[in-house]
């Protein structure tokens, strides 16, 4: 039998590489249309692109900074700051917007207050229940006297400390990587800052979401002088603060004596927020500090055009 003859593949019928398709539809575009579509973009680019950078993106990143620092902290003095997207709102500005990115940005300001007033409900539980336990333990007369026989040895210890020459303990501070209280510092000889007073460590909302780890933090930080606090805006009240002789008194731990509160804020919602959806809260916030931090570099981008 004879072996049929292959025909040879037509030059038509091979596969052109992209970048030759590409040129061969380019080339059926006119000169004249490439120009004005090239100018056309550039002006979209240009126009009213500083304006966009400073008055739009750069105070929005400004404001999630403070925002990310407030949630991390757990900052219930002040509602998250959200000036700038309130001002954009106000003007009609956050239209200028990429719609996807403006609704990501209003929704996290929107669940940035959401998790601050959760912060308040937790801070509120807290300060009811610790006063409560506090106060079966200790009573007002009882704080007087610790803090007066505390206040006189730790000035009694500054006096031997400073003997000779001008003494820098006034620059000295426990904790301070942990929210804390400064020790009193009589200044009425400056040359000679002596401690008249207790200070100690803050225990926030955030050792409650870590407890029982927190515990271990707390305790490096609490000195026999110290108070741990439990209410950072009435540090003066006797029942929102609590001494090591008070734990050694009915023969507790820390961890012992706060547990009761903790199985208490382990089934309040608000409480549950801020274990679970805090955290995707701050990722969110990151993914969108980048996405401003893209636009502050390249205020209007071509992408734009197709996303309205």
């Amino acid at each position: 039998m004879s072996k049929k003859n292959k025909k040879p593949q037509s030059i038509s019928s091979v596969p052109l590489p992209w970048w030759r398709k590409a040129w061969a539809i380019l080339t059926l575009i006119p000169l004249g249309a490439i120009v004005g579509i090239a100018t056309l973009a550039y002006n979209f680019k240009t126009s009213d692109a500083d304006e966009l950078r400073t008055l739009v993106y750069q105070p929005l990143y400004a404001d999630l900074v403070k925002v990310e620092n407030s949630i991390t902290a757990i900052d219930i003095q002040q509602l998250p700051p959200d000036k700038a997207l309130k001002e954009l709102i106000k003007t009609g500005a956050i239209e200028r917007i990429p719609v996807t990115l403006k609704g990501r940005l209003v929704k996290v300001f929107q669940e940035s207050t959401a998790t601050h007033m959760a912060a308040l409900a937790v801070h509120e539980i807290v300060v009811r229940e610790m006063s409560s336990r506090i106060m079966e333990i200790r009573a007002e007369e009882a704080d007087r006297a610790w803090l007066q026989k505390t206040s006189n040895a730790l000035r009694e210890m500054s006096k031997s400390m400073s003997k000779k020459g001008i003494s820098d303990i006034v620059t000295l501070a426990k904790g301070v990587t942990h929210d804390s209280r400064s020790q009193t510092i009589d200044m009425r000889d400056p040359n000679n800052p002596v401690i008249s007073g207790p200070g100690g460590p803050f225990f926030v909302i955030r050792d409650w979401l870590g407890y029982p780890e927190s515990i271990k933090t707390i305790e490096n930080l609490w000195q026999k002088n110290d108070y741990l606090y439990f209410n950072a805006r009435h540090d003066e009240s006797w029942y929102y603060r609590l001494t090591r002789e008070d734990l050694n008194r009915i023969n507790s731990t820390l961890e012992l004596f706060l547990k009761p509160v903790y199985e208490i804020l382990k089934q309040n919602p608000d409480f549950k927020i801020l274990l679970t959806d805090r955290l995707s809260l701050l990722s969110e916030i990151s993914a969108i500090k980048d996405a401003l931090t893209d636009r502050v570099r390249d205020p209007k981008q071509l992408r734009d055009l197709f996303s309205r």
